[in-house]
């Protein structure tokens, strides 16, 4: 992990850090518990509780070029799943022990599957 300056994240957020910003950017426990929304994300280029996108170890080290583990992770999911929409599971490489999460596919609404055998009925 590299460290986010203050004029690298005025420059990317558009404004000065304040408050907390830069230890929750610079977050060493990003991805832990309590700590989703901790970190940087190379996707958005934004801290992580701006944009919303929760750490996965596999994303992060892929955007981010000096992390590349270079292993084709074998995923074992966790047997739980963190409670948010949609749900997010834990997993870990059965290869080289790396950790992540990914989130749960989402199916059709209640109300997509009601007009599908009911009809539009308002």
């Amino acid at each position: 992990m590299h460290l986010i300056g203050e004029d690298y994240f005025e420059h990317a957020v558009g404004r000065p850090p304040e408050n907390d910003d830069m230890e929750r950017v610079n977050c060493t426990r990003a991805g832990e518990l309590g700590h989703y929304h901790c970190g940087w994300c190379y996707l958005c280029n934004k801290p992580r509780y701006m944009c919303g996108h929760l750490v996965n170890k596999l994303h992060d080290k892929n955007d981010d070029p000096l992390g590349d583990t270079g292993c084709k992770h074998n995923k074992v999911y966790s047997n739980v799943s963190l409670m948010s929409y949609p749900p997010i599971l834990s997993w870990i490489c059965s290869k080289c022990g790396e950790i992540g999460w990914d989130r749960q596919e989402v199916g059709p609404t209640y109300e997509e599957i009601w007009k599908k055998f009911k009809g539009d009925q308002s």
